[in-house]
């Protein structure tokens, strides 16, 4: 069975995974670890140790036990003692946390067994333990008095809390990497009016993305702004037509549409019909010249296996597509940081010249912040431009308009 080990830091969790050779890092605060919990969710819930860390790995912890994954706590001292009688080098991270699994479950008299699906039994197997090491420092000596009275997720607050400041910097970073979508059965020309009239007072994004009966709308609504008008294609079904595609894709153009979003033929493709898939996509790219760009919905969580996934996002670089999107926001499973991983990785290894956007569920610029430091990681910094990098949203842009407010 695959084993997964979490390095852990004051800022940051290192999680190795038996079999992958590079560590994955999340930030040691909320949003990462509900992204780490996500990933070994994704990976089917292999078991997980970690390491004690004076108290930092509490959170990550209690999250695991939260969601039922498998988790054991052991003391950093036998996980190096370990690693020393197996001839690895102890004092570098990636051997620290990759040999992690294996001590976990070679040795598991001497693993503390933090939790089996149970959270009450885990915080009372850990609580006076954790007590301690609230109150002490590395060194053993006690803190001040007044962190006796600090609540057990003292630690989390305190990081959410030093995030704070930077939030106003994200939130205009995460602007205009926006596609402001709406698409809604029930949009009026009036609704979209109001959107645009929003964004043209707020915050101007990338582009609008709005159903095809809306692009002379939008295009009315921000003449003279520089957003883009983006509409879909082959929406959302995913069907296996080329000459429809081609149909909608030329329509949509000569309505003043600057972006083509298609929905690939998801179902052909898990059907093994690929040439199939290639002639929908290949339709659309001979209708959709340059300027206009053509982005690729793989709807990622109805293909699911990382391999099928893999398989989508190649055939999609091949057929020359300008985006590799990650869904269309109409089905059960939208955008993941698993799913985003390997559409990254994979235009990462054919040169970042393809772009890449993250659509469906994200609301918060917590959401955001993991998507652009995923990108950052495989591409750099500055890579990450409208060109290159998209967030299909709309509760998004509601979420970050306050931090661009300039206080009175």
């Amino acid at each position: 069975m695959t084993e997964a080990g979490i390095d852990v830091g004051k800022m940051a969790l290192d999680l190795a995974v038996e079999g992958q050779p590079r560590l994955a890092r999340f930030a040691n605060m909320c949003h990462g670890i509900a992204k780490l919990v996500e990933r070994l969710q994704f990976l089917g819930a292999p078991p997980v140790v970690l390491e004690a860390a004076g108290g930092y790995e509490e959170p990550v912890l209690d999250a695991c036990c939260d969601t039922c994954l498998r988790v054991a706590r052991v003391n950093p001292r036998q996980a190096r003692d370990f690693a020393r009688a197996t001839g690895e080098l102890a004092n570098t991270r990636t051997v620290r946390c990759g040999r992690r699994s294996g001590h976990a479950s070679t040795r598991p008299a001497r693993v503390d067994q933090a939790c089996l699906c149970d959270r009450r039994s885990a915080r009372a197997r850990w609580a006076g333990r954790n007590r301690s090491l609230r109150h002490r420092t590395r060194r053993g000596r006690a803190t001040h008095p007044e962190t006796t009275t600090r609540p057990a997720r003292s630690h989390r607050e305190t990081l959410m809390s030093a995030t704070e400041p930077s939030l106003r910097e994200l939130a205009a970073r995460v602007l205009p990497l926006i596609d402001l979508t709406s698409l809604g059965e029930d949009d009026t020309p009036a609704h979209i009016q109001a959107m645009c009239a929003r964004a043209r007072e707020h915050g101007l994004p990338a582009a609008v993305c709005v159903y095809p009966e809306h692009i002379t709308t939008a295009r009315r609504a921000l003449a003279g702004t520089g957003v883009r008008i983006a509409t879909v294609v082959n929406f959302p079904d995913g069907g296996s037509d080329p000459a429809r595609v081609e149909r909608e894709t030329r329509r949509a153009l000569a309505a003043g549409a600057d972006e083509i979003d298609l929905v690939l033929p998801w179902r052909a493709l898990l059907a093994g019909d690929h040439d199939g898939a290639r002639a929908v996509v290949a339709a659309a790219r001979t209708a959709c010249a340059a300027p206009a760009l053509l982005k690729l919905i793989l709807e990622t969580g109805e293909l699911a296996a990382p391999e099928q996934i893999r398989a989508a996002a190649e055939l999609g670089i091949a057929a020359g597509v300008d985006f590799l999107k990650t869904s269309t926001g109409k089905v059960k499973v939208n955008a993941t940081p698993a799913a985003a991983t390997i559409l990254l990785d994979v235009i990462a290894a054919h040169g970042g010249r393809c772009g890449f956007k993250a659509a469906g569920g994200i609301r918060s610029l917590d959401d955001a912040r993991g998507y652009l430091q995923l990108a950052r990681e495989r591409l750099g910094e500055a890579w990450i431009t409208p060109a290159h990098l998209r967030i299909g949203a709309s509760a998004l842009y509601d979420a970050l308009l306050p931090h661009l407010v300039t206080p009175a």
